[in-house]
């Protein structure tokens, strides 16, 4: 979570400000299936699987790339390299 605090205020790119929210609304939710559907680097993802590994759950996140920074690697996580659009057909 220090992490996280540590981003909203200092960081520089367009999902800091966010992260806590994020990882907030994420984890109250009480979900078991979290969908991310564009990845970029990875930045959003990582409050996004914290939340789902604490809420026992799975975190699937979508793109065309690869996440080039931030890449959870358990079994609460899938990447799935393809186009969200085709993905949510």
């Amino acid at each position: 979570m220090i992490e996280f605090i540590d981003k909203a205020l200092h960081g520089e790119l367009d999902s800091d400000r966010h992260i806590i929210s994020i990882f907030a609304m994420a984890l109250a939710s009480r979900g078991k299936t979290y969908v991310e559907l564009g990845v970029r680097e990875g930045h959003t993802t990582e409050p996004l699987y914290k939340a789902a590994e604490l809420n026992n759950g799975h975190l699937w996140s979508v793109d065309i790339n690869e996440p080039s920074e931030y890449i959870p690697n358990n079994g609460n996580y899938t990447f799935v390299k393809r186009d969200s659009i085709k993905f949510l057909e």
